[in-house]
């Protein structure tokens, strides 16, 4: 095996010095837990003009499931960068992103990145298996390296060959889902081998056998799939497989009391939440989530009792979100809205200062400042909300103050909220100037809008004048948006695709060629899609003038138990809102994966890409923001920017 793995990354360190020659690792061969030094010149690059770049280390190793993050120190002399940082003691591979802001140094696509030798400079095991982690989406989300999943395989591929039984049955679960999304309809034979080998292996684990167990039920060998699950009883009569049962009845369970008593049981066993971090704080987050919204007479001492037994900053988070939604939903409760996010805000603050808990290993220090940041703003802004409501709205303008600043005054949704409090406390004199401020800056949402256009109507004399002044007021800050995308933009021909509309009627993206065309990715169990969607029916209607645009909305990754129950889901919820999207099924391969979505490569919905009139891919936008203004304006600029 290690022959093999020597070949396939020494020519890929190769390929990427050769490809960029900007980039060097110094340190030849890398070792775990030791000093790793490179140097970089931005020259040629795509950060060739920026002034001074930040640069993040990551160590990998996907037998441990974890990536992990470094502070690298960096000394520059003219436009090189000369720069170290100290790997995991687990490292398999090694990598480096030079980057300003979200703007990345991929090196074409390829990455810096290196295999770790040990100490007598021979290569670690598991480097080929680690490698392709970086080709399966961890590569695209730290570095900006589009996944290539056929690349991925042939790493794996090339680990599997020679690899001993334990390896893998430690690849066993990323091998086959691979190979599965890969080969498709073609994988069935050859995944029902490994299933076969390795699951009846002396040496199989409880795990090999669980995901077999899972796999040979997704492969349609449900006797195979319940054989081995009463072999797996069998042989391991006290499993985590009990735990695994507990947690999903845990899941599906409506009555608070029952639920409790499943994670109690679970904590007769100490060790599932040591192995399973996370696990405890999100079933008691759970938990908490569920006594609040019941009818218990002494709810909220129960919730503190769980709250409680969570670390602060699940405790606080936890907090922010229940006083949220207090303060939105149930005005009765706003002095316990109050409490809880006077004391997550306190402590937000207090952490952005000097932090008691230590820093996430997936961060580096300058990442973990701005997540800080970001949280105190978040609580800041939640709090400022509440004393709103309970009508405390000069205190409540200076924590919306502080959370608006902290978002740069581009986050719309803070800044109405800062608008909501200044209206109760400025002069319309003093109003009319920050509003003014806040549209310059690009940053005005619905509310300060519509605040903005009455007090400029009343000091201009006319509505043609006021909506005259207002686009002058955000014609710059539009115009930095505009040079921003185009700083984005990226050129991928987009997979093909045809599909089925509401009506029967098949749509193809070939049969658009010659026009832009805007795809959205969602579900109807998707929250930030339905959220989004008032924002994408305005985006539509504002660019219907267009022949050349067309928006397609392909519902993907849909469970319902027939196309049927599926179909009238989707309609409901168009005629809810009265949407008129052009709404495209995705359908299921007979990998059971749906093809279109896993085409485009999309890891989360909603996922948004704007693809030009010659079938060039120049803009994908993942997720939500929650400001509808943003979102139509983003839209547009993008559609634009594609012609």
């Amino acid at each position: 095996m290690k022959l093999q793995i020597w070949m396939s990354c020494v020519a890929l360190s190769a390929a990427s010095s050769l490809m960029a020659q900007q980039f060097q690792f110094t340190t030849k061969q890398p070792q775990a837990g030791k000093k790793v030094s490179f140097t970089y010149s931005p020259v040629g690059g795509p950060l060739e003009k920026e002034a001074n770049i930040d640069f993040t280390a990551y160590s990998f190793n996907r037998s441990k499931n974890k990536f992990l993050a470094h502070d690298v120190e960096v000394t520059k002399k003219g436009n090189q960068y000369t720069g170290s940082f100290k790997s995991d003691t687990g490292a398999r591979i090694v990598m480096v992103v030079p980057e300003v802001g979200e703007k990345k140094d991929n090196n074409q696509k390829k990455g810096f990145y290196s295999p770790v030798y040990d100490n007598k400079g021979k290569l670690r095991t598991e480097v080929v298996y680690n490698e392709a982690t970086i080709w399966e989406g961890f590569g695209e989300a730290l570095a900006g390296i589009p996944s290539d999943m056929n690349k991925s395989f042939e790493l794996l591929q090339q680990a599997w060959k020679t690899a001993s039984v334990s390896e893998k049955n430690a690849m066993l679960g990323g091998y086959i889902m691979t190979l599965n999304r890969v080969k498709k309809k073609e994988a069935k034979p050859e995944v029902l081998a490994i299933l076969d080998e390795l699951s009846s292996s002396p040496s199989a684990t409880e795990t090999v056998m669980n995901i077999s167990v899972e796999w040979y039920k997704r492969m349609g060998e449900t006797e195979k799939s319940a054989a081995l699950e009463k072999k797996m009883k069998e042989a391991y009569p006290n499993g985590s497989w009990k735990n695994t049962e507990k947690f999903r009845s845990f899941m599906t369970q409506s009555d608070f009391d029952k639920k409790l008593e499943i994670y109690q049981s679970l904590l007769q066993d100490p060790a599932l939440f040591t192995k399973e971090q996370g696990l405890q704080e999100y079933m008691l987050s759970n938990l908490a989530q569920m006594v609040v919204n019941s009818k218990k007479e002494n709810k909220w001492e129960i919730f503190q009792n769980l709250a409680n037994q969570l670390k602060p900053s699940e405790r606080y988070s936890l907090y922010n979100n229940i006083a949220w939604d207090l303060s939105y939903k149930k005005d009765t409760l706003i002095d316990k809205a109050f409490s809880l996010s006077n004391e997550a805000t306190k402590w937000a603050e207090q952490q952005m200062n000097q932090p008691s808990e230590p820093k996430p290993e997936e961060m580096t220090s300058r990442t973990w400042v701005k997540v800080r940041k970001q949280t105190f703003a978040m609580y800041a802004d939640t709090y400022a909300w509440v004393l709103y409501k309970q009508g405390k709205y000069e205190e409540g303008l200076k924590y919306a103050k502080v959370g608006s600043e902290l978002k740069e005054w581009k986050d719309g949704e803070y800044n109405d909220r800062y608008v909501q409090l200044a209206s109760k406390v400025l002069s319309q004199e003093n109003m009319l100037a920050e509003l003014e401020r806040i549209a310059k800056l690009g940053g005005i949402g619905k509310e300060g809008k519509q605040q903005l256009l009455k007090l400029l109507t009343n000091s201009l004399g006319s509505e043609q004048l006021a909506e005259q002044r207002l686009k002058e007021l955000t014609a710059s800050g539009k115009e930095k948006m505009r040079i921003e995308l185009a700083k984005k933009m990226i050129q991928e021909a987009a997979p093909q695709f045809s599909l089925k509309d509401l009506t029967g009627k098949t749509v193809s993206l070939a049969s658009l060629e010659g026009k832009v065309v805007v795809v959205d990715f969602w579900a109807t169990w998707c929250g930030p899609c339905i959220q989004s969607f008032p924002g994408m029916q305005q985006a539509q209607n504002e660019l219907s003038n267009q022949s050349d645009v067309v928006f397609l909305f392909v519902n993907t990754w849909e469970s319902q138990a027939t196309q049927e129950a599926r179909d009238k889901e989707v309609r409901e919820l168009l005629k809810k809102s009265n949407y008129t999207f052009q709404v495209l099924y995705d359908e299921k391969g007979e990998n059971d994966e749906y093809q279109v979505v896993s085409k485009f490569k999309v890891e989360g919905i909603p996922t948004k890409f704007i693809i030009d009139k010659k079938g060039q891919i120049r803009f994908k936008s993942v997720g939500y923001g929650g400001n509808q203004d943003a979102l139509v304006e983003e839209l547009k600029a993008m559609v634009e920017l594609a012609k």
